[in-house]
């Protein structure tokens, strides 16, 4: 048994042994067969470096495009001739053959200036003609109307420059073998005429109204500078340094018929006649608070006064009659503007609550418009139908307009000319014009809107806080921050 048994295990270890020479050879034999596969063969190593003047060209290969722009190298690249094309805005595009080789950088160098057809044409002209050009701020020495004939491709600044008229210009693009027309109205430069504290005898650049006597003499209501007058040579400033003004911060001004000047501070009311003042405060009159807002002068030569939280005040020569919302039924004591019509109606505008009516007896309160605009008459004007406007400044997010009174109440128009309209005033031929918080002066005739604005016209500032017409007919514009403007446009 023990002779058998040894047999046993003596013939189990031989069948393990023949177990692993078999795995042994089976891993042997499969590596044999990964050993014969041809290795991958090495990617192409030509290289291509593309270059021009100006750069910033796209590089195509066989018309497809690289993604690279000029200056770059593409890698990769077959050993073979390639179509190499170089594609840039405004230029036109530019072919050659290139023949790259195995293990070597090809190097292409194009300078745009000496290809063929690269330039193009512009023609300039301008309305009057005769202006001298410049291209990029530089004097051409040539007058519209002008020929350009070879120009790089390109942004153009082309400058128009003629006496007697502003200065104007556009950008202007030249492409390779195309040409180009420039033309430009110019604006005659007593159209639009600028006054500001650099270039005129004016204090101050932030300017709250304008009246005019005579239907010349501008008197300007300056924000910090005084009182100002100015007959077309000659600017004079009144202050509290050389006069008794008793505040530099000028609201309004009204001219009556004998050529007295009412004039609105923040700390009373002053009356100048040419060469003497009267100043009216809380202590020496009835004035119930010394910010005084606007006045009008009735017929009659009754005064109006408005004053921001004390009412409206009456000065008839004698007596001083208040009217505030204890003793009357005015609907605000904070009045923002006053219109007299051909009737002796009082139309009191309000900050932030309606407008009334006063015919010396009776009292009409409007505290809602038509269309929801705020209730904030900012300024009121009477055409010549005797209609009062009004200009509606937005309040609390409500959106403010336009509105003239039908007879019955008041229609307005929402946001039109703007949502926040300053200023209303009325010229001969009853349009009406209007002065925008932030959207510069608009003219309605009645059935269309026309709008000016610092981006499209040579109003320096879209602040117009007020509006007046001289004899002319030009409209003369107060702006809050650059001055006053002369526009003699319709």
């Amino acid at each position: 048994m023990i002779v058998q048994n040894k047999k046993v295990r003596s013939g189990l270890v031989h069948l393990k042994i023949l177990i692993v020479f078999s795995f042994l050879s089976f891993f042997i034999s499969c590596d044999k067969e990964v050993s014969v596969t041809p290795p991958e063969p090495p990617p192409p190593a030509g290289k291509l470096f593309v270059d021009s003047e100006p750069q910033g060209a796209f590089i195509y290969l066989d018309g497809k495009n690289t993604g690279n722009i000029t200056p770059d190298t593409i890698e990769w690249l077959e050993e073979r001739q390639y179509l190499l094309t170089l594609r840039k805005e405004l230029f036109k595009d530019y072919s050659a053959l290139i023949n790259i080789n195995e293990d070597s950088v090809k190097s292409f160098f194009l300078d745009y200036h000496k290809v063929n057809g690269i330039y193009g044409r512009m023609i300039v002209d301008s309305d009057p003609r005769g202006a001298e050009i410049f291209l990029n701020g530089v004097s051409t020495g040539k007058y519209s109307q002008t020929t350009f004939d070879t120009l790089f491709p390109g942004i153009y600044n082309v400058k128009f420059k003629l006496s007697g008229y502003w200065d104007d210009s556009l950008s202007v693009e030249i492409k390779s073998g195309n040409t180009s027309y420039p033309y430009k109205v110019l604006t005659d430069s007593l159209v639009w005429v600028n006054f500001n504290k650099s270039n005129s005898g004016l204090p101050d650049d932030f300017i709250n109204h304008i009246a005019i006597e005579n239907g010349g003499i501008k008197w300007i209501a300056a924000s910090g500078g005084g009182l100002v007058r100015f007959d077309d040579k000659n600017w004079t400033v009144y202050n509290t340094a050389n006069s008794p003004l008793p505040a530099n911060n000028i609201r309004y001004i009204t001219v009556d018929g004998s050529g007295k000047k009412w004039v609105c501070t923040v700390s009373g009311l002053a009356v100048f006649d040419n060469s003497s003042w009267t100043v009216y405060n809380s202590s020496n009159s009835l004035l119930p608070v010394e910010d005084i807002t606007c006045v009008a002068v009735e017929s009659d030569s009754k005064v109006w006064v408005g004053t921001a939280g004390g009412g409206l005040v009456l000065i008839d020569g004698i007596n001083w009659t208040v009217y505030n919302t204890a003793n009357s039924e005015i609907n605000s004591d904070d009045i923002t503007t006053i219109a007299i019509d051909n009737q002796n109606n009082k139309w009191i505008g309000t900050l932030n609550d309606g407008i009334s009516k006063f015919n010396d007896v009776n009292w009409t309160i409007y505290r809602s418009f038509k269309t929801g605009v705020s209730k904030n008459a900012n300024h009121i004007a009477i055409d010549n139908n005797n209609t009062p406007w009004v200009s509606i400044h937005s309040v609390l997010g409500i959106s403010g307009g336009s509105g003239f009174f039908n007879g019955l109440g008041w229609e307005t128009y929402t946001s039109l000319p703007s949502g926040n309209v300053h200023y209303v005033a009325i010229d001969s031929h009853n349009n009406k014009w209007f002065g925008n918080t932030e959207s510069g002066l608009s003219k309605f005739d009645g059935s269309t809107w026309t709008n000016f604005t610092t981006s499209d016209s040579r109003l320096p500032n879209d602040r117009v806080y007020a509006i007046a017409l001289d004899g002319a007919g030009n409209k003369w514009l107060a702006t809050f921050g650059s001055g006053i403007v002369k526009y003699k446009g319709n």
